[in-house]
């Protein structure tokens, strides 16, 4: 803690131009300010600089402020801007602080007093004090928080204004830090002090109320600014904390397209657009920008997609530009899970439950938070908010390259997918599982709060929420019941469906599945008990196929069961895949879903898994299953092209099997989709039969596919094309009496 008696603080103010106006702001806060240094014992000067006003400005302030101590008042004779008049002001002071304010802004009085506290503690290396900042630095060390503001400042992810700050007059001179000529001269000024400050003390705490009186330079847009802002970035461009200056200039331009962007008068826009055009050609910089942006796309943040687009429409800057770049500011890049899912891991609190892989190493399961006692619903919507804004200001690595980034209005969270992990219980060891599902225990947070907390209010959850779970084996959590009985009892959970080995039978699990809203899914993997205990680890074949036979006894509809498939390289041989099918067709087991997947682990499906996949799904047709489908993980890794199909035709002809349950391009008649969605994108984009014009059209109700079918002059086969929305979509096609255009067979 310091002396207080050696603790002096300056207050420099500039002004121009406010000689049609009472001067009471600057009043109001030089008293604040006077009474809290009086309060702990401190000295407060204050030095106001008129920047060559040609009006009355200096004559008031003299009549206001001239016989007043510690109050200086100072001209210059031609206006210089109000970072040279700063200048001026610390040149004619000698207090160890120095505090910048605009001539206009408001001090809250009551925070104030916690910056005058902060002054008093700061030890002997302290050097610059930052205060009503954005964002949370409270888990940095002093030593470190200068550079990481700086890069913040530099890279618009912070306050730049020069009045955040109250700096060590000797950081200042020993540093050279001086203020440029112009506007927005403050940002390369407050992020090289920044920069060099040996430790900066921040307090969390609103001091400065930022006002824009109505002759304000930063008041709407200007040439003015659009200079300042490019002048900011010629200025900061050779800093050695920026290792990526191209894309700060983008970051720049982009900020400029923001503002312009908020302008509502159109002519007005598009000059500012045309002048920043101008700007970038004057400084060299147009033709290396337009390089830079051709890369970005509507998967980048606001800045570098509206860039994008600046530099599409260069050549005619008119209305279309505006509109396209006004068009990108009111959405931001999120995803669907962020916007309308909530994952509970058994030791975390994810984003989301999809992996992908970005130059060969696999990426996702985002973690939200870790697992706390303590942890509410709020606190998850809090991380949410905090992982899009780092999405959004490119900060958030741990989502770049993520193929299911989109780019969406902004709106509150409304749940329609809960993932239920919330464990660690499992009687299985699976070749391609976590261990972390081995842990023999629930998560440290309580799920049954978290839930009651979600629930609080009914516009939380969407209509017909989705609710997963999975795991590990949820049917031996003590949580399964009580959190089922809570989901169930609610009437926007349309359906709930769990993930469970069905190695040990379960009571509970029946009297569940006797409701039409439960739904369940079990994974068997092999069709020999060999390869079942090579890859599920533990357990008998048998004992899973006699559970699934009473299970589905339960079922009023027996397409509320799945079984599930997943290639590995060691279960994809014809032996293995015929042995399952017949498991099953001795077991009766084939008037379900059948699901086929494969190890998320694989970065890409090789020959041998789109020959299994294919072969697999044949068989099961030809056993008499009517739905059978490709989930995600498949969709996420395999393409078909013409060459691979035939190599997958070869191997099935090879096994004198029935190709007629494959749609190529080769297809006899065009085929409607139903569904849409991902699904039907993958289909369309990754078939032969899509990519030859075999599909039709994707439809989402019986007058969407009454209408393809008028185009085409007949009525058309229809393909249910979904995932974990299959029974969903084969229920709409049932209920408007479409089922018997229904055909058995998958995409190719």
């Amino acid at each position: 803690m310091q002396n207080s008696a050696n603790i002096s603080l300056a207050i420099i103010t500039a002004t121009f131009n406010r000689g049609g106006r009472s001067h009471a702001q600057i009043f109001k806060n030089w008293t604040a300010i006077q009474n809290a240094a009086q309060s702990n014992d401190m000295t407060a000067t204050l030095c106001i600089v008129d920047d060559g006003s040609t009006d009355d400005t200096y004559a008031q302030l003299i009549a206001q402020f001239g016989d007043q101590a510690n109050i200086e008042i100072l001209q210059h004779k031609t206006n210089q801007g109000p970072g040279l008049a700063r200048q001026t002001g610390l040149k004619h002071t000698s207090s160890k602080w120095v505090w910048f304010l605009d001539d206009d802004d408001d001090l809250d009085e009551i925070a104030l007093a916690s910056l005058f506290e902060a002054m008093l503690h700061c030890d002997d290396k302290t050097d610059l004090i930052a205060h009503s900042l954005q964002k949370d630095y409270s888990r940095l060390k002093p030593s470190r928080l200068g550079k990481h503001l700086a890069r913040n400042i530099y890279w618009c992810r912070e306050k730049q204004e020069v009045f955040n700050f109250i700096y060590a007059r000797d950081l200042l001179a020993q540093n050279e830090i001086t203020f440029s000529s112009g506007v927005h001269e403050d940002i390369r000024y407050v992020a090289e002090a920044c920069s060099v400050a040996q430790s900066v003390k921040w307090v969390d705490a609103k001091i400065v109320l930022k006002n824009t009186s109505d002759d304000s330079i930063t008041l709407g847009l200007s040439n003015r600014r659009i200079a300042g802002y490019l002048q900011a970035y010629e200025e900061i461009d050779a800093s050695p904390l920026i290792n990526n200056p191209d894309n700060l200039l983008i970051q720049y331009i982009g900020l400029v397209l923001y503002l312009i962007s908020k302008e509502t008068a159109s002519d007005k826009a598009i000059a500012y657009l045309q002048y920043l055009q101008a700007q970038l050609q004057a400084t060299h910089r147009l033709e290396q920008a337009s390089q830079i942006a051709a890369k970005y796309s509507e998967k980048n943040t606001n800045f570098e997609y509206a860039t994008h687009i600046f530099f599409a429409h260069i050549a005619n800057l008119g209305n279309d530009t505006l509109a396209a770049i006004k068009s990108v500011f009111a959405t931001h890049i999120t995803c669907q899970d962020l916007q309308s899912s909530l994952f509970l891991g058994p030791d975390e609190i994810r984003a989301c439950c999809k992996r992908f892989f970005v130059d060969g190493k696999q990426k996702g399961d985002v973690v939200l938070l870790k697992a706390a006692p303590d942890i509410t619903y709020t606190d998850i919507q809090n991380a949410k908010a905090d992982l899009v804004t780092r999405m959004n200001n490119a900060t958030a690595p741990e989502c770049s390259g993520c193929p299911y980034i989109d780019r969406r209005t902004p709106k509150p969270d409304t749940i329609s997918y809960i993932s239920l992990e919330n464990f660690s219980y499992c009687n299985m060891r699976c070749t391609y599982c976590s261990p972390t599902y081995y842990g023999g225990q629930e998560a440290s947070y309580s799920t049954p709060n978290i839930l009651a907390n979600l629930l609080e209010q009914s516009d939380n959850l969407s209509s017909n929420c989705h609710v997963v779970w999975g795991g590990g084996e949820p049917t031996l959590s003590p949580n399964f019941k009580p959190v089922n009985a809570l989901l169930s009892a609610n009437e926007n959970v349309g359906k709930i469906r769990v993930l469970s080995n069905s190695l040990k039978y379960s009571k509970s699990l029946v009297e569940y599945l006797e409701h039409d809203k439960f739904h369940l899914v079990t994974s068997i993997d092999a069709g020999t008990q060999d390869m079942f205990a090579q890859i599920r680890g533990r357990g008998k074949m048998q004992s899973v196929l006699e559970n699934l036979q009473k299970y589905k006894t339960a079922l009023s509809n027996k397409n509320r069961l799945t079984i599930k498939y997943i290639l590995t390289p060691e279960n994809l041989g014809t032996e293995e895949l015929q042995a399952y099918v017949d498991q099953l067709k001795q077991s009766e087991l084939t008037d379900c879903l059948f699901q086929i997947s494969c190890d998320f682990r694989l970065t890409a499906g090789d020959e041998r898994l789109l020959n299994a996949m294919y072969e697999l799904s044949t068989r099961l047709f030809m056993a008499g299953a009517k739905y059978v489908f490709f989930d995600d993980h498949i969709r996420d890794r395999c393409t078909m092209d013409t060459q691979k199909l035939d190599t997958v035709l070869q191997h099935i002809a090879h096994l004198n099997a029935n190709t007629s349950h494959l749609i190529t391009h080769k297809h006899d008649s065009k085929i409607v989709l139903w569904g849409l969605g991902r699904q039907s994108e993958w289909m369309l984009e990754n078939s032969t039969a899509g990519q030859q014009g075999i599909i039709a059209g994707v439809a989402r109700n019986a007058d969407d596919w009454d209408a393809i079918c008028q185009q085409h002059g007949k009525q058309l086969p229809i393909l249910p094309a979904g995932v974990q929305s299959m029974f969903e979509i084969v229920e709409n096609i049932k209920s408007a009496k479409l089922d018997q255009h229904i055909i058995r067979a998958v995409l190719a």
